[in-house]
């Protein structure tokens, strides 16, 4: 009997943690710090300048498809810099690019932290449960990620049959294209909510080695 509860209570303590997961994706940050209003304007600038571009597609092909792939790297800079300045402090001195993991645990490590059913003490029994449940795992990409590859799929056999098929090869591939440049940038807001549940665990045993570490060090700097 006690043994059965220890392990709903590891179970329990997952589930939790996978709520906080969920809290701090990227869009959650967002809207938390008080950005929603430049997450949806920067949704719309996407869709204006992809509507826009398309009345140029016959004549300004490429120029078009630019002009979409940049909006889209612009806007996921934007919400990288916007979100580094909530938390300038803590991430003095690293690369742009590299912040939006850390800003995910300092979120993930105050949820975890406000959370009453889980402490710091229990990490090592909790990644211990993980190895034991899930011996071996893979650090999947986001262009390996298996909701990604079944879209990207569907969206190439599609479009290479209709080429093959019809006459009017040069519009499909432009309004493919177009198709492909959104999937993409859907996917990358929803990025969180697409990763594999592989994925998703390395990535909460890595926040949770982190808080463990920075625990270890307050300990002996006190």
């Amino acid at each position: 009997m006690y043994q059965k509860r220890i392990q709903m209570q590891h179970i329990k303590q997952w589930g939790e943690i996978y709520e906080i997961y969920k809290r701090t994706n990227r869009n959650n940050i967002l809207k938390n710090n008080g950005h929603a209003k430049l997450f949806y304007a920067c949704i719309a600038i996407y869709s204006i300048v992809s509507i826009s571009a398309s009345f140029f597609k016959d004549t300004y092909f490429f120029t078009s498809i630019l002009a979409i792939f940049f909006t889209a790297m612009i806007i996921s800079i934007v919400f990288i810099y916007i979100l580094s300045k909530d938390y300038a402090e803590e991430l003095k001195g690293h690369p742009l690019f590299s912040k939006s993991k850390y800003i995910k645990f300092i979120e993930f490590k105050k949820h975890f932290e406000l959370n009453q059913n889980l402490s710091i003490d229990a990490i090592p029994t909790l990644l211990e449960w993980e190895e034991i449940r899930n011996q071996r795992f893979d650090t999947i990409n986001f262009f390996t990620n298996p909701i990604t590859l079944i879209v990207l799929s569907a969206f190439l056999a599609q479009l290479f049959t209709s080429i093959s098929s019809t006459g009017k090869s040069v519009e499909i591939l432009i309004i493919g294209s177009y198709i492909f440049m959104a999937v993409m940038f859907i996917s990358w807001t929803a990025y969180d909510f697409l990763s594999s549940n592989k994925k998703r665990n390395f990535e909460i045993c890595r926040l949770l080695r982190w808080i463990q570490i920075e625990n270890q060090s307050q300990r002996v700097d006190t």
